[in-house]
């Protein structure tokens, strides 16, 4: 069984972030945002040096992927 979060950046879906068993993440891009020339912006961590969007993940153990990890790590230090 896998619990599964879905990604918003304001009014767009960009994706789904999945944990499955044994600790392991990995976050998938919607297809609609793919193929979206004008798609918001959700981090340039996804994005290759010459500008293209990296649409494959890795899976992580234990922890989230690096974009996510931040995210959540800066939340956290703001309260």
């Amino acid at each position: 069984m896998a619990d599964i979060l879905d990604v918003w950046l304001a009014q767009t879906r960009i994706g789904q972030l999945t944990l499955l068993p044994g600790d392991r993440t990995f976050f998938v891009f919607e297809e609609g945002y793919l193929n979206d020339p004008n798609r918001p912006v959700l981090s340039q961590s996804f994005f290759t040096g010459s500008g293209g969007l990296i649409p494959e993940t890795r899976t992580y153990k234990t922890k989230l992927p690096p974009f996510f990890s931040n995210l959540i790590h800066t939340a956290n230090s703001l309260k």
